[in-house]
This record gives structure tokens, sequence and C-alpha cells, in this order.
């Protein structure tokens, strides 16, 4: 992610590159798994909606992303321990990263987002992501609400994918 935008004016960009293939290869997905890690990124920004995950090589590691941009840092470090306090009940692995940008990486509008993402020892990947509403449209959302929001959308996923309540595996 070379910067981050958020609506209305975005002003984000990222570098994409990916190997060409010639045959790609079907999966079966039959058992989720259990939960084995949950990771992410909370990011403040001046601009609202823009989230990056990146995957590294065939057992990439679930990454949890939490951002602002042009906004206090604090708002990343709010979000990160509201959602920390939902996820930390039901599993000990988790981990969420902040990342603040400043000047004109920052994007052209102001707004934070958190993006939560959990691994199973399966390798199946479940995410949930949430940003915060543009600048004069729609309710101000706290960076704690933000926060629990989107863990607890994320425990939703965990459930409907899964058809069980969390478990985690130590």
């Amino acid at each position: 992610i070379n910067r981050r935008g958020m609506p209305p004016k975005g002003g984000g960009e990222i570098l994409f590159a990916c190997p060409v293939r010639k045959v790609l290869q079907p999966i079966q997905f039959t058992d989720p798994g259990k939960i084995k890690r949950i990771r992410g990124t909370a990011y403040p920004s001046l601009t609202f909606f823009l989230n990056k995950i990146a995957f590294k090589g065939k057992n990439s590691l679930a990454q949890k992303y939490r951002y602002s941009v042009r906004v206090s840092p604090q708002m990343a470090n709010r979000m990160v321990e509201s959602a920390r306090s939902v996820l930390n009940k039901f599993l000990p692995d988790v981990y969420i990263y902040t990342d603040h940008m400043k000047g004109i990486n920052s994007g052209k509008s102001p707004g934070f987002g958190i993006c939560l993402i959990a691994e199973t020892i399966n390798g199946t990947i479940l995410s949930a992501e949430l940003a915060s509403n543009p600048q004069g449209q729609g309710a101000a959302v706290l960076p704690e609400e933000l926060g629990q929001n989107c863990a607890k959308l994320l425990l939703e996923e965990i459930y409907r994918v899964s058809g069980q309540y969390v478990l985690c595996v130590s």
C-alpha cells in the first residue's frame, strides 16, 4: 500500500503484483477447521475506505488490518483495544497492527477503519472489515464502537462458516 485513501475524495494507491498461472487448481471446502489465530490492521486516515490485505506464499498467515488516515494515531489504538477486548475472550493469539500514514500518503479525506482476519488450522481465511462514515455523510462513529463491531462481525463470520461457536487451538 503506497497511500491509503478514504471516501469521498479517495487518493489511495496500491501496487499489486501477481504471478501468471496457466492452470488454477480447484479446491474442496469441506471442513474449515478450528481458528488458530487472528491478525489485523487498524488505520487512521483522511480518507475512509481503503483496505489492502497481502498474503505471501501457500501457507500465508492471515493478517488483520486496522488503519487510520489524516486523523489522530490514537484513533487506531482505540480501535485495537476495543477489538481485542472482544476477541481475547475467545482466542489468546490476537495481534492487530496499527498503520498510521502521514502527509500525502494519507489520502485526501479523513477517516479510520479496521480489518480483521482469522486463520484456521486447515488454512481457511475468514475476514471482516469496517470503516468510518465519510465526512458529512451519516452519523459519526466512535473508534471503540467500530473496533467492537468489526470483532463481532468476524465472530459472526466464523460461526456462519463453521456452524460452531468460536473454538481455539492453543
